[in-house]
């Protein structure tokens, strides 16, 4: 019936002629050979009126006519796209801000876990000049963790994998703990839970992939959707949410987190941002302290970043001596707990001479929570020095440094940091601590 709906549809302005034409000609010879012949027949110029009017009438009839045809035509095609719209899942529907998600839609998302062979999550913040560490945490602020984690275990309990895809800015403290606890069991042999960390820092569509098919190909399975959204970008923390189960959306998901998945590494429990902040660092000679130095650590773009000032021991005090900016530097974590490293390259001046380059070495050990360092400094002239540092508290670091317009974090002038050193070097062991061991007497924490 509907392809013949479709045919007449089709024909229709072909038969309004016909039938036009048809009426015309009849009453053409109605008019011609059945003229009105009794007396009480009206005059013959009203019989032609009347004869105009039913043709004008059949004309009506049969344009009310097609477009009855076409609008049933119309109305049937519609509701059956649309019903192959909500079957195939193309759609894409908005659903709400990111910062109110795991509320208003959390009985949905727990669903979708249970269901969950696989999940593939995002979580990647993207500021510049270590904006995406702030932004991080004003965005963990905003969350209900407990049913972050909740979602997690949900998907693990039953049988699934949780892959998960961090910023190297977005473990903060408030989620590392949970994140250990998780990945004890990947460690184990278990591969449940599995939390990356991105190489370099870029800004991306976050989104996660939830599965409930373990072929390659998940996008094959109807029951696979992607929300996508989560703008953790800077300027955008809280945007729109939107979820979709089309094919060919979720396959492009899914080669976007390939993509993603190949520019990060293993999390090891620490990454390069713990490093960022103000340090306070000592070396030893026979006679005592040295010298001190002032250090910002930063991130700007995709590098860390470190510039320090160096003061040496006088007989009375501590007086500016020199200097020093990275060239280059590497973060990596190492394996089985043993804590972190910080190398990099550096080029100087002291107050002798007006070039130095060299090379610095420091470790931050697991249990110490990047709160303390040590290492070795050498540079082209052979001079090799012990360092131990120690990160100094956000109210210290406020009064030592400054923030220009572009957000980076520069030394203010030498006295600033000379009176810092003659107030706290009294914190300071005198002698060179024993192996494993700081010389930082427990302070202003």
């Amino acid at each position: 019936m509907h392809r013949l709906i479709q045919f007449i549809n089709k024909i229709s302005g072909t038969i309004l002629f016909l039938f036009n034409f048809g009426a015309s000609v009849i009453l053409s010879i109605a008019l011609t050979f059945f003229p009105p012949s009794s007396s009480g027949a009206p005059p013959e110029y009203l019989w032609n009126s009347y004869c105009l009017i039913i043709g004008v009438l059949i004309f009506i009839g049969l344009c009310l006519g097609e477009s009855m045809i076409k609008s049933e035509t119309f109305f049937s095609d519609f509701n059956r796209d649309f019903r192959n719209l909500k079957i195939n899942g193309c759609e894409v529907e908005y659903m709400g801000r990111a910062g109110s998600l795991l509320d208003s839609h959390f009985f949905r998302l727990k669903k979708l876990c249970e269901q969950a062979t696989t999940v593939k999550n995002t979580l990647i913040f993207y500021g510049r000049n270590n904006k995406g560490h702030e932004m991080a945490r004003e965005f963990i602020s905003r969350q209900p963790l407990e049913k972050r984690f909740l979602l997690i275990d949900t998907v693990i309990n039953h049988g699934g994998q949780w892959h998960e895809l961090y910023s190297d800015v977005g473990l903060l403290q408030e989620i590392e703990g949970q994140v250990t606890l998780r990945k004890s069991r990947t460690d184990s042999g278990n591969v449940d839970y599995d939390p990356r960390v991105m190489e370099a820092v870029y800004p991306v569509i976050n989104f996660v992939i939830f599965s409930n098919d373990n072929t390659e190909n998940s996008s094959a399975n109807s029951g696979t959707e992607v929300w996508f959204g989560f703008g953790l970008f800077e300027g955008a923390i809280d945007t729109s949410v939107f979820r979709t189960k089309n094919r060919k959306l979720i396959a492009y998901f899914n080669q976007y987190w390939t993509a993603l998945e190949a520019d990060s590494k293993k999390w090891e429990g620490s990454t390069r941002s713990d490093t960022v902040g103000v340090w306070f660092n000592v070396s030893y000679d026979s006679n005592g302290i040295a010298d001190c130095c002032v250090m910002i650590i930063q991130l700007i773009g995709r590098a860390l970043f470190i510039k320090g000032q160096i003061f040496s021991r006088t007989d009375t005090d501590y007086a500016y001596s020199g200097k020093f900016e990275s060239t280059s530097a590497s973060f990596r974590c190492v394996s089985n707990g043993g804590g972190s490293k910080l190398d990099f390259t550096f080029s100087g001046s002291s107050n002798a001479n007006a070039g130095i380059n060299g090379a610095g070495f420091y470790e931050f050990k697991a249990l110490d929570k990047f709160e303390f360092f040590t290492g070795l400094v050498f540079n082209e002239r052979k001079n090799v020095k012990k360092i131990f540092g120690e990160r100094l508290p956000r109210t210290i670091a406020d009064q030592l440094t400054t923030v220009d317009d572009e957000n980076l974090t520069h030394l203010k002038g030498g006295g600033f940091q000379k009176k810092f050193i003659n107030e706290h070097i009294h914190t300071v062991k005198k002698t060179p601590p024993l192996d494993g061991d700081t010389p930082f007497i427990p302070k202003r924490r």
